[in-house]
């Protein structure tokens, strides 16, 4: 009885999807993200890239650009059937380091805009950049916690999935406290 009702509360994709499902699903996901940079280009180009170089011009443009690191290194990996385990390995380490250099970028940003919208205040501003360095300080053990675990498995279907890997997968804490973080800035 507990397993039926474990296996009704789990969602049915994690069932149905085989690999060349997960490969579809990964060529939509990259094509939403494509498309979502083209529909809003004219006002990056208006609005940002004729600005002057500052630091949140920067910030924005990490943000912006480094998902389509991790884009490119999945979509290789999981699409192209001759990856080489090497390069398996390699983006299953460069893509959390991209993943996690944008999300700081992207709190960084909402860290000044919480800033902005308390009038700079001094003691603001010193709460938000020590929640911003601890929270910093503990996903970067996290990441690298991972990056040191990962290692190549050989796939069960590799014509359809060639790149499996295996790794010390507790990232998701990383994610709790992004969220933490955010929840304490509002």
């Amino acid at each position: 009885m507990i397993n039926d009702t474990l296996r009704f509360l789990r969602l049915p994709y994690l069932y149905t999807s085989t690999p060349t499902q997960l490969q579809v699903e990964n060529l939509i996901n990259s094509a939403q993200q494509f498309l979502d940079y083209f529909l809003t280009l004219d006002s990056e180009v208006t609005l940002i890239w004729q600005s002057d170089w500052r630091t949140l011009k920067v910030l924005f443009l990490v943000m912006r650009y480094t998902p389509f690191v991790d884009v490119t290194l999945r979509l290789f990996n999981r699409v192209v059937p001759s990856a080489l385990r090497q390069g398996c390995v390699l983006s299953a380490q460069i893509a959390p380091v991209s993943i996690a250099i944008g999300l700081a970028a992207a709190e960084c940003l909402l860290a000044v805009r919480t800033w902005c919208l308390w009038n700079r205040h001094r003691a603001i501003g010193i709460v938000i950049f020590f929640l911003a360095t601890g929270g910093f300080i503990s996903i970067v053990v996290l990441v690298v916690q991972y990056l040191i675990s990962v290692k190549y498995v050989p796939s069960p279907f590799p014509s359809q999935t060639p790149c499996t890997i295996s790794a010390v997968d507790e990232l998701f804490i990383a994610y709790a406290i992004l969220l933490m973080f955010e929840i304490s800035e509002l």
